[in-house]
């Protein structure tokens, strides 16, 4: 049987350079709390994202649990790893982790 992607997320401190990036792309003034969504087959490939990307260890959490919001599905398929514009407020859109990272001179 072939294994399926799930949806996964969680809310997270992030710091450095991705608040810094979305400050300036997407003109974001708030706190250090965001919404992080995964397209990943469990919550450790999720986790593994993660530290490959340099967000931290641990992310998703036993408090993170599978997303249904179909918006968020949508930016998973999209970019694999998400993170919301808005901080916490998740209607303001998501941008790709690993974009948002390679990006020069953003």
């Amino acid at each position: 049987m072939a294994r399926e992607y799930k949806y996964y997320g969680t809310y997270v401190h992030l710091g450095g350079e991705i608040v810094e990036r979305l400050r300036k792309k997407v003109g974001y003034t708030g706190r250090n709390q965001f919404r992080l969504v995964c397209k990943a087959f469990s919550k450790a490939d999720a986790n593994r994202q993660a530290i490959a990307l340099g967000l931290g260890e641990k992310l998703f959490d036993a408090d993170s649990c599978e997303t249904v919001n179909a918006e968020e599905i949508e930016y998973c398929d999209k970019f694999g790893m998400a993170v919301s514009n808005g901080g916490v407020h998740i209607y303001d859109g998501y941008s790709g982790v690993k974009e948002l990272l390679s990006e020069k001179g953003v």
